[in-house]
Formats: C-alpha cells, structure tokens, sequence
C-alpha cells in the first residue's frame, strides 16, 4: 500500500481535524503526520496507514493507492 499524503491532508481538514487532534486519535505524533501530509516522510506501515483512516473514520482506501514505487 502506498500512501497518499495530499488526501490525507484534503480529508483531514474537510473533516475538521487539526494535526494535534488527528494525533490523538491515533497515537502518532503532529510532527509525524505533518511529514506524511508533506511527503517529507513515506512508506509508512499499514498498521500506521489503518491507524490513520480510523482516525479519520474512513475507508483505508481514501489515502491509499496502489500505485507501485518506480525500481531504482
């Protein structure tokens, strides 16, 4: 799974959840999803990905797509 971090984002603030409170919901850190959103980070796991859609109480392929890594 690969996650999309622009949705994460649009879903996050169309539901009107800050970072903070999203954290809360899903015991990660602001600054970790902040980094998701961004791109800063990625590759997150699953459990992190399905942590993230429960929190936003949507289907996990919301912010997920299965689009592969180009090979390096």
């Amino acid at each position: 799974m690969h996650l999309n971090g622009t949705a994460l984002k649009t879903i996050r603030q169309r539901t009107g959840l800050s970072l903070r409170a999203l954290a809360t919901e899903t015991n990660l850190s602001h600054s970790y999803i902040q980094d998701l959103e961004s791109g800063r980070r990625t590759h997150p796991s699953d459990e992190t990905i399905q942590a993230l859609a429960n929190g936003l109480r949507i289907p996990i392929t919301a912010i997920t797509s299965n689009e592969r890594e180009p090979a390096t």
